[in-house]
């Protein structure tokens, strides 16, 4: 569809590529059912969890889960009779969605396209529990300069380096004016069909986690990014997400048809994940219970959210 005719534009900020499908899926399914609602899915970390410090992370890691990532978006848009013909064929060939490598901001991306979705995969290296201070490339130590020195943070494929962290957040932003819709520019916040941003909540009270007070570095960055860089340029409304964070007092369950459809783009992302990290050489069983094990623990509940508020991007700068 040309951009024209889209009515609404949904933007899923976050850093991994089962973060939509976890945190994100209730809204992200009605927007993907909405044929005039144009869903940009911005994957800012390669996923990888730094190869090598992790038993669970190995050769192929990332390109699997992207693969993964493809097959909940291709689902999410299909019946369970659409969808039949694609499972002997994924891991994903290139089509059904198009692929090409765009500029933003000086930097080379990975764009994917099919329908009215647009994927961004960004491929920076990911955080891993066991990385501290200067000992590898990740978000957190682009923000904090905690990079060794002399290192630029690269993209894991090679295709962009990030010298600063404005560096890396205005890129965002660039990926976000490039794919909003002209018309859909400049909307007043009581508008319907104002552009939306959806991102973990960078909130260490709404959204704690771990010994550092927030759930995960990797979202807590990214929101970060969106915060300084994105949120001061206007004219989105932004929801914030609760992530890791299970606290059933506050995060509903999901049942009913809500559960079923989120339990099957998990399916077409961990049956894809699996059997592309298998051509590699991985370990299918460790995997499936490794992704098993994550829906054991975040698949049924839906996500506590709030607005931004309207000095969000004030905050902490």
């Amino acid at each position: 569809m040309d951009d024209k005719g889209y009515m609404g534009c949904a933007f899923y900020v976050q850093a991994h590529q089962d973060d939509w499908q976890f945190f994100f899926a209730k809204q992200a399914l009605l927007d993907l059912d909405s044929p005039t609602c144009k869903v940009v899915f911005v994957y800012t970390t390669a996923g990888d969890g730094n190869p090598g410090n992790d038993s669970y992370h190995e050769e192929g890691w990332w390109e699997s889960r992207e693969c993964g990532t493809l097959a909940s978006t291709l689902r999410a848009e299909m019946t369970s009779e659409e969808f039949e013909p694609y499972v002997d064929k994924l891991p994903l060939p290139n089509e059904p969605f198009a692929w090409e490598e765009v500029t933003r901001n000086g930097h080379r991306v990975v764009r994917r396209v099919w329908k009215n979705t647009v994927s961004y995969l960004v491929r920076i290296p990911s955080m891993s529990p066991l990385e501290s201070g200067g000992e590898g490339p990740s978000l957190k130590g682009l923000h904090e300069g905690t990079l060794k020195k002399g290192f630029l943070l690269k993209s894991i494929d090679g295709l962009a380096s990030y010298e600063t962290w404005a560096d890396f957040g205005e890129t965002l932003w660039a990926i976000i004016d490039e794919e909003t819709p002209a018309h859909l520019k400049g909307k007043d916040s009581i508008t319907d069909d104002r552009p939306r941003i959806i991102v973990a909540d960078d909130s260490k009270v709404r959204n704690p986690g771990t010994s550092d007070g927030h759930d995960n570095w990797d979202h807590y960055e990214t929101s970060l990014a969106v915060k300084e860089y994105v949120a001061p340029h206007g004219g989105y409304s932004i929801e914030l997400y609760s992530t890791y964070y299970t606290n059933t007092d506050q995060r509903p369950t999901l049942s009913g048809k809500d559960l079923k459809r989120k339990q099957e783009i998990y399916d077409a992302y961990r049956d894809t994940f699996v059997k592309k990290l298998a051509m590699y050489g991985g370990d299918s069983a460790k995997v499936m219970a490794y992704c098993n094990h994550e829906w054991g623990e975040y698949g049924t509940y839906d996500a506590y959210w709030r607005w931004a508020p309207s000095d969000w991007a004030e905050k902490d700068r």
